[in-house]
């Protein structure tokens, strides 16, 4: 029987040559239309040329856009020396795609057919034909679940597990050389496999049967949902592989809202490109997964094994995926505007697996400020990581901050600028960070392990600013560029200025400064904030125009934001030296230095009452203290 199925124009040619029949002649040309059929027979009359030879050959040819199928019902031949031929076109030497003969035994061989129900150890070679289709069918109430075995030695072979059987339907996985094999579930009832550029040294060894549905589920795009009831002590999948997608989205991220295993019952979520190789492994003790983020090149493979079931009908799984939008970001800055940037689904958990990068450049600008609002490492994505890179013409430095961090043992969060590295790691918050350097890379790692910890990210904000500098001595100067020159401009600086510490077991130091600030106008002075302390989370000092002032700590961070304005304009210029005091004179708690004013003032400034211990006022206030401590910035104090 020829069957004219949808797919592209094609000729058969078959030829019959038995030994025992002789002068008949049973040869013919014919055109077949798109789903019509032409039923092939030997003459009505084969025993009366028994001894004699008969060769029988029929052409058939389909109409454009076709493809031809053909299905032998029977075959009854009287000699091993029998021989049925079909071949892919018009021509005796046109590639064979099926030959069959029969003597004491039975022999087939085909590059190419349609299937049906169930076959086992069906192989694909490249010995007869670099080409081939094979057409996978099982009743309609059920769906292909296609199981290969793939060994693929050439680059170029591939063979393409497509939906239906249409040339141009969706590819469900495409094999290639150093593909591993997996049970591949149909949308609908029929697959089709599309062998291609077989060399003899490729081959594709292949079971399918048909199973009934819900089992097993296979979504084409970013975006799907999976549920999973009753099929009590069976093994079910879903694949979600979005690489034929024409308007996918780089990543998606897949997670199960519900699970319900009992028993050894257990979920695997791994690649497709890895079956065997599973990033996820949860059991009976999670009701739920937290989120994974995959490529959508990559796509993904869930196995769900069940054992028994304690209710026939309940529900297993559920499961959704979506899309993620970006995860390369380049941004355009202005000096002053700050820029936020999250973790993926902040402020909720973020993916497991997830991946992003910022890339932060601006033209004239002078450096930046990074502070982050939030982070809880512990929480992080397990397998995941981030990068950021901040760079940018004209940029003097970079300012990192941060509000909170839980990092996880074997996580950490690695600042590099340079030849320079900082790792990050634990819960103790870090002094903010501050670079000259017009560059600096940011890279967090967190590798799966066990218990799968996940979090809820951070919430950053960049700040660029036209000038940084960072200065560390025991005196100097900052000061705006040219100074006493006003910059009648938009303009942002920062400085950070430390004064060290060269016997930290005998004495403590903090910055004493003075501030010169010019401005041509009451109404454009510019807008200056000390920060006491070395993070933009410490306390703000109200009044920066007393002379001598003295901070908590010893660091503080200096901002500067000017105005345009054509009558206006501004200059700052900052004197600073170095205050010692010794182990005496500092606050029990902290080991800050005792300033001369707070001793006795009635004031808890030390916030354990060391400043206030032998007083001659009445009542001498005693620990522990009745006076709230002042707000102090974390790790070194804080200041007024």
């Amino acid at each position: 029987m020829i069957h004219a199925e949808d797919s592209k124009d094609h000729e058969v040619y078959m030829s019959m040559h038995t030994l025992g029949l002789k002068g008949q002649n049973c040869s013919w040309m014919r055109a077949v239309e798109s789903d019509s059929r032409a039923v092939i027979y030997l003459p009505a009359n084969v025993p009366d040329f028994l001894l004699q030879r008969l060769a029988c050959r029929w052409v058939v040819q389909g109409q454009t856009n076709n493809a031809l199928g053909l299905e032998v019902l029977s075959l009854s031949l009287n000699s091993a020396q029998g021989l049925l031929v079909a071949t892919d076109g018009g021509r005796r030497d046109s590639p064979i795609i099926l030959q069959a003969s029969q003597g004491n035994e039975e022999h087939v061989s085909t590059q190419g057919g349609h299937l049906k129900e169930k076959a086992t150890n069906v192989r694909i070679s490249g010995e007869e034909s670099q080409d081939s289709v094979f057409l996978l069918e099982v009743n309609q109430t059920k769906q292909v679940v296609l199981s290969p075995v793939v060994a693929l030695k050439s680059k170029e072979a591939s063979v393409e597990v497509v939906s239906d059987f249409y040339r141009k339907g969706p590819v469900l996985q495409k094999f290639v050389m150093g593909s591993e094999g997996y049970s591949v579930a149909s949308i609908n009832n029929r697959l089709m496999l599309r062998a291609q550029k077989f060399t003899k040294d490729d081959s594709f060894t292949f079971n399918f049967t048909g199973v009934e549905r819900g089992c097993h589920e296979t979504t084409l795009g970013t975006s799907g949902s999976y549920s999973l009831s009753g099929n009590c002590e069976a093994v079910c999948t879903w694949a979600i592989n979005p690489s034929d997608d024409s308007g996918k989205a780089d990543k998606f991220s897949l997670w199960l809202d519900h699970l319900d295993l009992s028993g050894n019952g257990s979920v695997t979520i791994s690649s497709l490109t890895r079956p065997s190789q599973p990033l996820l492994r949860l059991n009976s003790s999670y009701s739920s997964s937290m989120p994974v983020e995959m490529s959508s090149v990559g796509g993904a493979y869930m196995v769900i094994t069940r054992s028994q079931c304690a209710q026939q009908n309940d529900t297993v799984a559920s499961g959704s995926t979506a899309g993620v939008l970006g995860s390369t970001f380049s941004p355009k800055l202005a000096p002053g505007v700050g820029y936020s940037f999250r973790s993926p689904r902040f402020p909720n958990q973020y993916p497991l697996n997830s991946t992003r990068s910022w890339t932060f450049e601006g033209k004239g600008i002078g450096g930046f400020h990074l502070t982050f609002r939030s982070m809880d490492i512990a929480q992080y994505p397990l397998n995941s990581t981030r990068s950021w890179t901040f760079e940018g013409k004209g940029i003097g430095g970079f300012h990192l901050t941060f509000r909170s961090m839980d990092i996880a043992q074997g996580h950490a969060l690695i600042l590099m600028s340079g030849n320079q590295s900082v790792p990050l790691k634990g819960s103790t918050l870090p002094a903010d960070i501050v670079l000259e350097k017009p560059q600096m890379h940011a890279q967090f790692s967190a590798p799966i392990q066990a218990g799968y910890a996940s979090g809820y990210g951070f919430d950053a904000l960049l700040t660029p600013a036209d000038g940084v500098q960072v200065i560390g001595k025991e005196a100097g100067t900052a000061e705006t560029p040219s100074f006493p020159a006003f910059i009648n401009e938009s303009r942002t600086y920062l400085w950070s200025i430390y004064v060290p510490n060269t016997d930290t077991k005998k004495t403590s130091v903090a910055v004493r400064f003075n501030i010169s600030h010019l401005h041509k106008s009451a109404k454009d002075t510019g807008i200056l904030t000390v920060y006491d302390g070395n993070s933009v989370r410490s306390p703000v000092l109200e009044n920066v125009t007393d002379k001598n002032l003295l901070s908590r700590t010893d660091t503080i961070l200096v901002k500067f934001v000017t105005m345009a304005g054509s009558d206006g304009g501004s200059a700052l210029q900052l004197n600073f030296t170095t205050y010692r005091c010794n182990m005496s004179d500092t606050c029990n708690n902290t080991k800050i230095c005792i300033h001369e004013d707070w001793r006795c003032n009635g004031v808890n400034d030390c916030g354990d009452n060391t400043d206030e211990v032998g007083c001659s006022y009445h009542p001498t206030p005693a620990p522990p203290p009745t006076t709230p401590s002042p707000p102090m910035p974390e790790g070194k104090g804080g200041g007024k």
